[in-house]
């Protein structure tokens, strides 16, 4: 399904075949996405696929797409915490695993930063979400104060006052950590 919004399209990815003719402008924008601040972070376009193969293989899962001129210059990932263990166990106690959803993965590229595409994606993505068996939804954000941060927070994000740190390989080859904050937000009934 294709939603315009100023100059993006917004298109729902459900599977392979329909995340097919987007592949390799995906993994091109993933990789310029989490190159640039606050994570510098290096991704080959074969890690950048095998996320997304994994992400749609995951159940109770939302994929967005954000285009222009036909090109992903956005995207949103989200699935059932219980899809991914090592923060299930990060959290245990706090959150509900069962009645969890976890924001995996937003970006957008930075020449198309600061326009409202973030926003929209998030929100389209809590319009499913609160449609959907769920409490809650969990994010992981970086600890860098960020306007993508203070986004989440003005959207009804609450920092949790859990973190993590994550090992990973930086722009000049090196292998960094940094932390992330968790944050999460309760589910609106409807």
């Amino acid at each position: 399904m294709r939603t315009d919004y100023q100059h993006f399209q917004l298109v729902t990815i459900d599977n392979l075949t329909d995340f097919e003719p987007y592949a390799e402008s995906f993994a091109t924008t993933f990789q310029a996405v989490f190159t640039s601040p606050p994570y510098h972070e290096q991704f080959l376009i074969s890690e950048a696929l095998a996320l997304m193969e994994f992400h749609l293989e995951t159940k109770q899962r939302w994929t967005m797409l954000a285009l222009c001129e036909d090109k992903v210059v956005g995207f949103g990932l989200a699935c059932a915490l219980r899809n991914y263990p090592e923060i299930s166990r990060h959290i245990h106690g706090l959150l509900p695993p069962k009645y969890t959803h976890y924001f995996a993965e937003l970006g957008v590229l930075p020449a198309h930063r600061q326009q409202g595409l973030g926003k929209q994606i998030t929100q389209r993505y809590l319009d499913w979400v609160d449609q959907q068996p769920y409490n809650n939804v969990l994010m992981r954000v970086s600890d860098t104060p960020s306007l993508a941060n203070q986004m989440f927070i003005d959207m009804g994000f609450e920092d949790m006052g859990v973190s993590m740190e994550i090992a990973s390989r930086r722009t000049d080859g090196s292998i960094q950590k940094d932390r992330r904050l968790f944050l999460s937000r309760l589910i609106e009934s409807v």
